[in-house]
């Protein structure tokens, strides 16, 4: 059981935290799970840091993993558009529409 929970630190734990060490290392590696399932929390802090260029690599890497819902990206971006909010908890709606918002492209 020990074991386990030490690989898991090693492979996982240990590896994102080595992307969070620099914005450009974390836009060009963050690991495809974190990226899949937290895409909007990625962009937004990295915008946050003044990091806009290297918020659209992860939009960029993001919309090329997933090709199936730009449809829902799409969604998120006319939303903002029209000046509405996500209506539902929605990962990739909610994408398209910080994207919007923070002119992310």
């Amino acid at each position: 059981m020990l074991d386990n929970f030490v690989s898991l630190i090693r492979t996982v734990a240990l590896p994102w935290f080595a992307t969070t060490a620099s914005p450009q290392r974390l836009a060009a590696e963050a690991p495809v799970v974190t990226l899949s399932i937290y895409p909007t929390a990625l962009i937004e802090w990295l915008a946050s840091k003044g990091e806009h260029s290297l918020a659209g690599v992860v939009l960029r890497r993001w919309l090329t993993l997933h090709p199936h819902l730009r449809s829902q990206f799409d969604e998120g971006m006319n939303l903002a558009r029209e000046g509405l909010r996500p209506y539902r908890n929605d990962t990739c709606v909610a994408a398209g529409w910080t994207s919007f918002m923070l002119g992310i492209t």
